[in-house]
């Protein structure tokens, strides 16, 4: 009587934890627990206790599971699982590790291991946990997506498309599989097969926004702006209320010269998210082009006003430099002094990092024989932006002092040197033909 009565709580105990009513599956192994020990009813009350977040009676749980059975495998994952959720990660660790050596293959084992890893930032070891665990479950697609994601942020991204391409292989017709491996692509600097991913992704799935966002940044960085602009206009039709992808277009269309339709995507941006601060990056280099210098500082102002809640920390910092220095060759065209704006925000910027010289220089602490020498400093291809940007803000401080042959010569030499998404290289551009303009008015 009293093994069917426990039996008969057990079952129930399972379905409700099956249904997610994990408090109600507690009292039935609990019931189980009173009439007979029971290292299932143990193991299946911790899990459901380590659901309702309460990890130390998971433990006590796991703890008496494994004092009855020391070789339960469930029990040592589970006590590892909430040791992990409470941060104790040698304590887990510990754990998966004991279970493994009892059971080499046990994926939830490895998984375990890889939410610990992930944790501590380790992220080889996470794709190498999911990478074995994909091997084990031959047909797992998602396992071999995992591994790739996190050797991509392990930036192995070789590695990173040898695992896509399993779960491609696997699910061919997941479009998130092609845009993972897409990004890995890109990322490695090959944007040819980056760009067919993103294409097979929207093949797949036409309205994927992913694929649509990662195929006109990949656009950009091959200097087709048209077709970027594309990208992210289809975006705007996908999800209207997106400011971010009217500031994108009007970027790309801004590259291409299409500044009215581009002035649109900015008006609608500002609607949408007025105070955002890629609108007021993008819009600012917009204004200056069309020689709305007041305006390009009104944005400039509220760039270095805005809290950045939604930028990265690097990317903000990053951005603050070329901030300063649009700010600064707007004032000059209007003949303010910016001087003091200057000293004081240069003391917010890394004064060994480039573009910190172009402001040094415009503060008058170094010349421009030591602007070159700190541009030509690093690998080949960062002296090649590097010096891009100097010849075209060289060029601009020379036109706006009316030294238009120095100006035209110094934009000449930016433009073989400035990579397709440099946004100097269409800067440049438009300094000469302003330049041409003032010469043919003459």
């Amino acid at each position: 009587m009293l093994l069917a009565k426990s039996n008969r709580y057990f079952r129930i105990g399972v379905q409700a934890l099956n249904a997610g009513r994990y408090a109600e599956a507690v009292d039935y192994f609990t019931q189980v627990l009173s009439l007979r020990r029971s290292t299932a009813a143990l193991i299946d009350r911790g899990f459901a206790y380590r659901r309702l977040g309460n990890q130390l009676a998971a433990i006590a749980n796991y703890t008496a599971a494994l004092a009855t059975n020391p070789r339960s495998t469930n029990a040592l994952v589970g006590r590892g699982n909430a040791y992990a959720l409470l941060g104790e990660y040698q304590k887990a660790l510990a754990d998966y590790s004991s279970a493994l050596s009892l059971e080499p293959t046990k994926t939830d084992a490895h998984t375990g291991r890889a939410y610990v890893w992930g944790m501590q930032k380790q992220y080889e070891r996470v794709a190498d946990e999911y990478l074995f665990v994909a091997r084990q479950q031959s047909t797992s697609a998602q396992a071999y997506q995992e591994a790739g994601m996190w050797y991509a942020q392990a930036k192995r991204y070789d590695t990173a498309v040898a695992a896509y391409n399993e779960a491609i292989r696997l699910n061919p017709m997941q479009a998130a599989y092609y845009v993972w491996r897409a990004r890995a692509y890109r990322h490695a600097g090959d944007l040819t097969a980056a760009l067919a991913d993103f294409a097979a992704a929207i093949r797949i799935d036409p309205a994927n926004t992913d694929a649509r966002w990662g195929r006109g940044l990949a656009f950009e960085g091959v200097g087709n702006y048209q077709a970027a602009a594309d990208d992210y206009e289809a975006i705007e039709r996908l999800t209207p209320h997106d400011h971010s992808a009217y500031v994108y277009r009007a970027d790309a269309l801004t590259e291409v010269g299409r500044d009215e339709e581009a002035r649109r995507d900015y008006e609608t941006a500002a609607r949408l998210a007025p105070n955002d601060m890629e609108l007021l990056y993008g819009r600012m280099q917009f204004s200056f082009y069309q020689h709305e210098y007041e305006a390009a500082i009104s944005d400039a102002d509220a760039w270095l006003s805005a809290k950045p809640t939604t930028m990265k920390p690097e990317h903000y910092k990053h951005d603050l430099y070329y901030v300063l220095i649009w700010r600064h060759i707007a004032a000059q065209r209007l003949g303010l002094d910016d001087h003091a704006l200057l000293v004081h925000m240069a003391i917010q910027v890394d004064r060994h990092m480039w573009p910190y010289p172009m402001i040094a220089f415009y503060l008058g602490r170094i010349g421009e024989k030591q602007l070159r020498d700190a541009a030509a400093k690093g690998g080949e291809t960062t002296v090649r932006g590097q010096q891009c940007e100097l010849d075209a803000y060289l060029g601009e401080d020379a036109a706006a002092n009316g030294h238009e042959e120095a100006a035209k010569q110094n934009f000449l030499e930016a433009l073989p040197l400035c990579p397709m998404d440099f946004v100097e290289r269409n800067f440049a551009k438009r300094g000469l033909a302003t330049l041409d303009v003032l010469t043919t008015r003459r």
